[in-house]
């Protein structure tokens, strides 16, 4: 089994920019708490201005630097991995409610990689699939920073936490690798026995292997009749958050023409290129520097239009279809399940439902 997602607005800014939203630094407060000390005191150690409270936002920088202050402040030398585990999924701001609502594991990995740039730049989750087995593999320019190691063992308790609350149960992961050693004096059995599966030391990569049949699993806080709003809602705040970053550079530039084109049928790479003034190859290039692709675009400004579309109840979607640019029914019929885990009849049929949400 296989799910896509649109690439985009996952390239993760400079250190200068990289911003953790408060909601997701949050955590290293609370337990900080948990243990006698306090946020000031907690800002003070770090370095950061003291007065402002756990809620705030705070730069990448910022973030470890507080991980390292828990750690001196404690004694701890598995203050992120303690910080993980009070981790919870509704704390995710903008799509947290989105992934309590999702039916099944599978779908909710989706969502995680469409919106995780809206919640922190801490790193960049990607899927991979091999025969009956599935890879969560973290990306992070920061993993070389001091903290470091604190930020991959909070990332691997958090997603831990996060998966065994929405299921309800221990999901029997296969093992978590971590490109660091473990802690000094600590045993690396203690990890295991914290996150409940064998831990591999000095990987190549930060990531989490377990079974594919997992992504097929249902959610112990399934919401059928919320899912579609709430992810509604979260694409509407995406899209918003999108646009603030990319205002008036060429990722804008390329999706303002895809809208224009997409009912025209020209929104291909040829036309597009056409339209921006040069060459295909260099729209290529230029579109890899950013870390995307014109299909990862065309996705995205098809999911922006899909739910507007939809909520019109007297359009056939074989015109959705064709007004998103899809070359038939089937085709539109493929991309939104792949999307939304779900078919446009089925979901159509649920909108009344919706419409007092």
């Amino acid at each position: 089994m296989a799910f896509r997602l649109p690439n985009i607005g996952r390239a993760i800014p400079p250190l200068d920019r990289a911003r953790v939203r408060g909601p997701i630094a949050k955590p290293i407060f609370d337990f900080a708490a948990s243990a006698g000390v306090d946020t000031d005191r907690l800002r003070a150690e770090a370095g950061l201005a003291t007065g402002v409270g756990p809620d705030a936002d705070i730069g990448v920088a910022d973030h470890l630097a507080l991980l390292l202050a828990g750690e001196r402040l404690l004694g701890d030398p598995l203050f992120g991995l303690h910080v993980g585990l009070e981790m919870r999924p509704t704390d995710i701001p903008a799509y947290g409610m989105a992934l309590c609502a999702c039916l099944r594991v599978g779908t909710a990995l989706r969502l995680m990689q469409r919106y995780e740039s809206m919640a922190h730049d801490l790193g960049r989750c990607l899927l991979s699939f091999e025969s009956d087995m599935v890879r969560l593999r973290v990306h992070s320019p920061w993993f070389d920073l001091p903290g470091g190691r604190h930020l991959v063992e909070m990332m691997g308790s958090g997603f831990r936490t996060h998966a065994d609350w929405l299921v309800g149960r221990r999901l029997p992961a296969l093992e978590v690798r971590s490109p660091f050693g473990p802690a000094p004096g600590v045993d690396p059995e203690h990890y295991a026995r914290i996150i409940g599966v064998p831990v591999v030391f000095g990987a190549q990569h930060a990531e989490l292997t377990f079974a594919a049949e997992m992504l097929d699993w249902r959610f112990a806080s399934a919401e059928s009749g919320m899912f579609a709003p709430l992810v509604h809602w979260a694409e509407q705040h995406f899209v918003r958050h999108k646009r603030a970053e990319e205002r008036g550079v060429f990722i804008e530039q390329v999706r303002a023409h895809l809208r224009a084109a997409l009912a025209a049928g020209r929104a291909d790479l040829f036309g597009t290129a056409e339209a921006l003034g040069m060459a295909p190859r260099t729209l290529q290039r230029r579109l890899i520097e950013h870390g995307t692709s014109l299909s990862d675009l065309l996705d995205d400004v098809r999911i922006e239009s899909v739910h507007a579309l939809m909520d019109d109840s007297t359009l056939p979607f074989g015109e959705v279809a064709r007004r998103l640019g899809f070359r038939n029914q089937s085709s539109f019929n493929h991309a939104y399940r792949g999307w939304f885990g779900t078919t446009p009849t089925e979901a159509r049929e649920r909108a009344p439902r919706f419409a007092a949400f």
